[in-house]
């Protein structure tokens, strides 16, 4: 199974083209994990993509079970 993790940004979007060029396959999955964090253009690039015909889907943010690390470990 081909799952795209996107991330909505640069690398993303090239990704996007190079799947409607035909030289990347497309991913039978596609998903964005919706940290609460997210810019308001990493939406909009979803929406973008969604009108080319990516389908995109979000995990929420209420999956998560732990949120972010400092960096000694501790949340």
């Amino acid at each position: 199974m081909k799952v795209w993790s996107f991330g909505g940004g640069v690398q993303s979007v090239a990704l996007g083209a190079l799947v409607k060029l035909g030289r990347l396959p497309m991913p039978e999955i596609i998903v964005i994990a919706d940290t609460g964090r997210e810019v308001e253009s990493t939406w909009a690039t979803c929406g973008l993509m969604r009108e080319r015909g990516f389908n995109i889907e979000v995990a929420p943010h209420s999956l998560a079970t732990v949120d972010l690390y400092s960096g000694n470990g501790d949340l």
